[in-house]
């Protein structure tokens, strides 16, 4: 009994890991939506997949460096201002970026089909180094479709708002 008991037990802590680790991503997912950017960047010809957080508190991008790697690093003003506190951003590319994103998709609400955009571009990495034309020519439009939802534009605010309660006299 006492082995059952320890498998028991150990198919809690599994189920417990699981509970935690999905509310963990869908932490992560909200700072994405919140405070990250999803694109890509021109390096040597390639278009990168980038997923960046950035903010003045780094407390939040080191548990996302614990949770998923990527690096950070700090941006101060020059010259410093007097109201600006430095910013640190976290940064992760690639497959590494795509990783992310497929973990963090269920939950992401503004960046979801940005976020589908740019799983869907590793598709067309070329494994060779060497720039492939007709891949790079659908990370370029995946890239500007990105762009394009970054600056869309949502109908009047009274769409979000419910109705006034009426008064009761």
């Amino acid at each position: 009994q006492a082995e059952a008991g320890t498998a028991r037990a150990s198919e809690v802590a599994l189920a417990v890991r699981k509970v935690m680790d999905s509310h963990w991503l869908a932490w992560a997912a909200g700072i994405i939506d919140g405070e990250g950017c999803i694109g890509f960047t021109k390096c040597n010809g390639h278009y990168a997949l980038r997923l960046e957080v950035a903010n003045t508190d780094p407390r939040m991008l080191d548990k996302l460096r614990e949770m998923f790697g990527g690096s950070i690093k700090v941006k101060t003003w020059k010259p410093p201002a007097t109201n600006q506190r430095p910013a640190w951003r976290w940064y992760l590319s690639t497959a590494q970026a795509a990783n992310v994103l497929v973990q963090v998709l269920p939950w992401l609400v503004t960046k979801h089909e940005q976020a589908e955009l740019a799983i869907l571009s590793r598709q067309f990495v070329n494994r060779s180094g060497k720039p492939d034309p007709v891949s790079k020519a659908r990370r370029i439009e995946l890239s500007h479709r990105i762009t394009q939802l970054k600056h869309q534009s949502f109908g009047p605010a009274e769409q979000s708002n419910p109705p006034k309660a009426e008064k009761v006299n």
